[in-house]
Parts: structure tokens; C-alpha cells; sequence
């Protein structure tokens, strides 16, 4: 169960391009504000937010009651799980609370990178009829001295199959190679978040990002957009902490999602390919095969890999 609090807001009367949903547990306050300060300053877009925390001890929603109303923004909704019920469901609730026709997901501490982000992304993907898409991400960390920024990261590294859109090997590199997208990349469109996310529930806990390698097996490629539009706090969240509890965790929802894929039934010869690389996925083929690919990758795309862009 959950409590939605907000303005009276006529959202049925309203159109949102999108809606922006800032997921939060036990989140630290300042954080949170750089987040969605990062929102607020974005231009041209008709946009709503949706804050759902999962349970957290204190969820900061009279303080942020008060930040909306001192910003004159009356276009969000504040939903409150009673007890921590995870990722997955804190994020359905979230999309079950959206008006928004596609959704951007994010993390107090995370942002997005320049006044015109959502609006250069949701043309781009609106022009090109994709109903999901990626971008680039520069990465940070906040130390001893400060604000670190570590490096512009393209996330899935190899991306010359996204950009001649060429998709059966988009796939296999996907689903086979499991280069997979950062969950703070991506933008999509409400329905697609919806359909999947129901899938995995109760299912999957945490590992919400698991849905886009259903998609892939599915046919539902996304759209690469070759620009840094979201700026990714790393080791904060469970995907890159260095907490053995959480790499336990996602190894098994990861396994639980491949049992998701397998179950599908195979309609064409590309998605049973794709269903024997899962299956041979942990053998020791496949483990050298891979091993070989990231040492090519590395010689010949090293400049993709690691510099791709200066980052301000």
C-alpha cells in the first residue's frame, strides 16, 4: 500500500511529454535537491515528476512540499510505500502514478546534464518512432576532496551495432554478450515500462533494469543517442555497489530474468539463437569467448571505451 500526496492537480486535463520519476530510499536531502533541480531547469518540456520512496525512515516530503511550493511547481506527486517493498514495486508504483507519455527514471545524487536534455532526447526519439532509447553518461563520485568525475561511459561499450542499426547483432550483443545498458541512460515510453515491469514482479526485487533484456529478446530495440544527457552518481546503487550481499543479489535476479526468456516461447531462428547463448551463458565456451571479445574491444575501440568525449 501507498499514500500519494500533492497539489490538486487536474492531471487528466493535463498532456506530459514526461514524466520524471525520481525513485528514493532512506535518500539523503541535499542529494535529492540537486536532483531535481536538475529537472526543474530543463526548457521546453511539458514535464511532471513522481518522488516514490520505498519505505524510507524519513522520505523528506514536508520539506519537499514546501521546495515545490517556494519553486512555484505544482506538477509532481509524492508516493510513500509504508514498508520497504523494493525497486521493482516502488518503481511500479511510481509508473502506476505517472501522465507523463514516457518516462525517465533516476536516483537522488544522479542528473540530468544541461537545460535542453529531455528536450534533444524526446525529439530524437519521437522523430525516430523508437519506443526506448539510451544515451551516453558521464560518471562521478563524490570523495574525501570533493566531486570526482571519473570518465564519460558509452554503456553498452560496443555500440556500432546500435548506430548502423543493425539489429539482430544489437541483440546477441545485448542477451549473448550482456553488454548492457545503464539504467540511468534511458528514457521509454510509459506502456513499454508498464507491460515489462508487471512481468518480472514478484519475480525480480530489485534489478528493475532486467526488463530491457526482455525487450531485446522481444524484438524492442532501442534507439542509441549519441550525446552525454545524464550525469550517474556511481557506487550508490545496488547495480554498482561493491557489497557482495548486493553482487549475490543481482546474480540471482539476473538468473531469475534468463529463466523469464527461456520460458518465452522462440517465434524465428534469431530468438532461438538468442536462447542457446543464454543457456551457455556460465559455461566455459562462453566464458572464453568473451574474454576474447573484451580484449579485441579493448585494442581496437580503446578510444570508444575509455576517452570517447572531454567532459566539463
Amino acid at each position: 500500500m501507498s499514500e500519494v500526496l500533492g497539489k490538486e492537480v487536474d492531471y487528466m486535463s493535463k498532456e506530459y511529454e514526461v514524466t520524471i520519476n525520481v525513485l528514493c530510499y532512506e535518500p539523503i536531502y541535499d542529494k535529492l535537491i540537486e536532483t531535481i533541480e536538475s529537472i526543474l531547469i530543463q526548457e521546453d518540456v511539458n514535464l511532471q515528476i513522481v518522488i516514490s520512496d520505498d519505505g524510507s525512515s524519513n522520505n523528506h516530503f514536508e520539506e519537499l512540499e514546501q521546495y515545490f511550493y517556494e519553486k512555484k511547481f505544482f506538477d509532481y506527486k509524492l508516493c510513500a510505500a509504508r514498508q520497504n517493498i523494493g525497486t521493482v514495486k516502488n518503481l511500479l508504483n511510481s509508473i502506476r502514478n505517472s501522465d507523463g507519455k514516457y518516462l525517465k527514471c533516476i536516483s537522488p545524487g544522479d542528473q540530468l546534464y544541461g537545460e535542453k536534455a529531455l528536450r534533444k532526447w524526446l525529439d530524437y526519439i519521437v522523430s525516430s518512432q523508437n519506443r526506448w532509447s539510451f544515451c551516453d553518461i558521464v560518471c562521478y563520485h563524490k570523495g574525501e576532496t570533493g566531486e570526482i568525475v571519473d570518465r564519460v561511459r558509452r554503456r553498452p561499450t560496443y555500440l556500432m551495432p546500435y548506430i548502423k542499426k543493425n539489429d539482430l547483432l544489437s541483440r546477441i550483443n545485448y542477451l549473448i554478450f550482456s553488454d548492457n545498458a545503464n539504467g540511468a541512460s534511458i528514457l521509454g515510453e510509459k506502456e513499454l515500462f508498464l507491460e515489462y515491469m508487471q512481468e518480472i514482479d514478484g519475480i525480480i526485487k530489485y534489478s528493475e533494469d532486467m526488463i530491457w533484456r526482455i525487450c531485446m529478446y522481444d524484438d524492442v530495440i532501442p534507439l542509441y543517442f549519441d550525446e552525454v544527457l545524464v550525469k550517474y552518481e556511481w557506487g550508490t546503487g545496488v547495480s554498482t555497489s561493491r557489497k557482495k550481499k548486493w553482487h549475490k543479489i543481482i546474480s540471482e535476479e539476473w538468473k531469475a530474468c534468463s529463466k523469464i526468456i527461456l520460458h518465452r516461447q522462440s517465434k524465428n531462428w534469431v530468438q532461438r539463437i538468442l536462447k542457446c547463448g543464454i543457456i551457455l551463458e556460465n559455461t566455459f565456451f562462453m566464458k572464453i569467448v568473451k574474454f576474447i571479445r573484451k580484449k579485441y574491444l579493448k585494442a581496437i575501440y580503446l578510444e570508444q571505451l575509455y576517452t570517447v568525449k572531454e567532459f566539463p
